[in-house]
C-alpha cells in the first residue's frame, strides 16, 4: 500500500517536473520569439511608413537619388500586384498554402478578411485555422515572413488542444500582404 503511494507520488512529481521543463524551456522561449516577431512586425510597419513618406518626398523634388529608386524597387517587387483585392487575397492564399505543404501541415480554414488602408498602401489579411507542434510552426512563420512577398502576422493566437499533451496546438494566424492603394482603383 505505502509502496503504491510511494510511486504514485514519484510519478506526479516526475510529471510535475517534466511540465516545468517543458514549460521553461520550450514553450516559454517559443512565446518570447513570439513576441518579438511581433515588435518586427510594428518594425516592418514604421519601416512602410518611413519609405512612403520618403517616396513622397523624392518624386517631390527633382534629382532623384537612385539609392532611393533601388529601395523603391525593392519595396514594390514584396507588393502584391493586380486588379483587385480578390486577386491579391488569392495570390497570399497560394503562399499560405505553399509554405503549410512545405511544412508538412494541413490548414483547416482559410477566409479571407477586411481589407484597410495603411497610408498609400492597403493591407490584404487572411486568417488560417490549422494544427501543428511548436517547431512546424516556427518553420511555417519562418517560410512566411522570409517570403519573396511582403508577408506580416499581425496576430496570432496559439490553444494548446490537450493540457496533458501539450506539444499539439491549435493555430489561428492573421496574415496580411500589401498591395498599392492605386492599383485597385481606390
Amino acid at each position: 500500500m505505502a509502496a503504491a503511494r510511494n510511486r504514485r507520488s514519484i510519478i506526479l512529481g516526475g510529471s510535475v517536473i517534466a511540465l516545468i521543463v517543458l514549460w521553461a524551456f520550450v514553450i516559454a522561449p517559443f512565446f518570447d520569439h513570439i513576441s518579438l516577431r511581433e515588435q518586427d512586425i510594428e518594425d516592418n510597419e514604421k519601416r512602410i511608413r518611413k519609405f512612403t513618406i520618403a517616396l513622397q518626398d523624392d518624386s517631390q523634388s527633382k534629382g532623384a537619388d537612385a539609392d532611393i529608386k533601388a529601395r523603391l524597387k525593392k519595396v514594390e517587387e514584396g507588393l502584391f500586384k493586380g486588379k483587385t483585392l480578390q486577386l491579391a487575397a488569392a495570390d497570399i492564399q497560394r503562399i499560405v498554402d505553399s509554405s503549410a505543404r512545405n511544412c508538412n501541415l494541413i490548414i483547416r480554414t482559410v477566409r479571407v478578411l477586411e481589407s484597410r488602408e495603411v497610408d498609400s498602401f492597403i493591407s490584404i489579411p487572411i486568417q488560417v485555422i490549422f494544427e501543428s507542434d511548436l517547431n512546424l510552426l516556427s518553420k511555417f512563420i519562418s517560410l512566411i515572413e522570409n517570403d519573396q512577398k511582403l508577408l506580416t502576422i499581425p496576430e496570432l493566437q496559439i490553444r494548446v488542444k490537450n493540457r496533458r499533451q501539450p506539444r499539439a496546438i491549435t493555430v489561428t494566424m492573421k496574415i496580411a500582404g500589401y498591395m498599392k492603394k492605386e492599383e485597385t482603383g481606390k
